[in-house]
């Protein structure tokens, strides 16, 4: 028998790599986090994107995820939101950093949006955020 977080490991590796998901017929029932996230949501979907919030498996979840146009369980962006949680220690954010750098080793693209850019300079970044989802949808189309 595995242990339990060996095979919450596995699982995690496995998502990160096919963006499929063990155990799970596709988004998780978790609702989007807070204000922020739903802010970034809203936003995203008022540009006509489809977003599916909280992807991923065993713990280990992405805020949201931008469907591909044409294809809705093809995701183009994970989007990661500085969240309480990512603020809270340094143990978290260690751990943020190092599922950012496994998910990108395995072929995700993310983008992260900071809270205080989204209050204090939204249309920056706004823009940024929409300048990501458009450029993965480019290269997307290109392969």
């Amino acid at each position: 028998m595995k242990r339990p977080d060996a095979v919450t490991s596995n699982a995690f590796l496995k998502f990160a790599e096919t963006g499929v998901l063990d155990n799970a017929s596709g988004p998780s029932d978790h609702e989007i986090g807070p204000d922020f996230e739903v802010a970034v949501a809203d936003f995203l979907r008022s540009k006509g994107f489809s977003i599916v919030p909280q992807i991923g498996v065993a713990g280990f979840f992405i805020d949201m995820a931008v469907c591909h146009p044409d294809n809705s369980e093809k995701y183009v962006l994970g989007i990661e939101c500085d969240g309480a949680s990512y603020h809270s220690s340094r143990t978290a954010r260690d751990r943020d950093r190092l599922r950012e750098e496994v998910l990108r080793s395995r072929g995700w693209n993310l983008h992260r949006v900071w809270t205080t850019d989204w209050f204090y300079q939204r249309d920056a970044a706004q823009k940024k955020l929409l300048a990501a989802v458009e450029k993965h949808l480019k290269q997307n189309a290109a392969r």
